[in-house]
């Protein structure tokens, strides 16, 4: 049985994506900077799971046709994490935050956030293996210009 999980990057049109930081009741990671995360639960797709995730957790509605796939990390032979995009130009005030899930969302340029995993580990939930997940998608940000 694989354990599925999706991961959201959301981007305005300045390029910087989206971080939240986790509420500090969080059994893991709490108080951290991560990438809106959840789990797929039973007979639903990954898809439909990341649209809901945004609404639950930041109250944004995404539509299908604005979701877009962008790679999917197996995380071991039981777990996987299927990562997508969309473009959003709210201001970090205009999200409605899932208040049991975190505390607080901000806007931060790629750059940023892969200096906080490398210099600033214990404010992030990532480790170093993830630099190449930011990467790539800083890369695929400046194809979408």
């Amino acid at each position: 049985y694989m354990k599925k999980e999706i991961g959201v990057l959301i981007y305005n049109d300045q390029h910087d994506i989206l971080i939240q930081k986790r509420s500090a009741n969080k059994r893991s990671y709490p108080n951290r900077w991560a990438l809106l995360h959840g789990h797929v639960e039973e007979g639903e797709t990954v898809e439909v799971a990341a649209v809901r995730e945004c609404k639950e957790e930041l109250g944004i509605e995404v539509e299908m046709s604005e979701l877009h796939p962008f790679t999917t990390i197996e995380n071991s032979e039981t777990h996987a994490t299927y990562y997508f995009y969309v473009r959003c130009n709210k201001n970090e005030a205009d999200f409605i935050l899932q208040e049991e899930e975190l505390s607080q969302v901000k806007w931060c340029s790629i750059n940023d956030v892969i200096d906080m995993i490398k210099n600033h580990g214990e404010t992030i939930v990532y480790k170093e293996d993830k630099i190449e997940l930011f990467q790539s998608f800083q890369k695929k940000l400046e194809q979408l210009k």
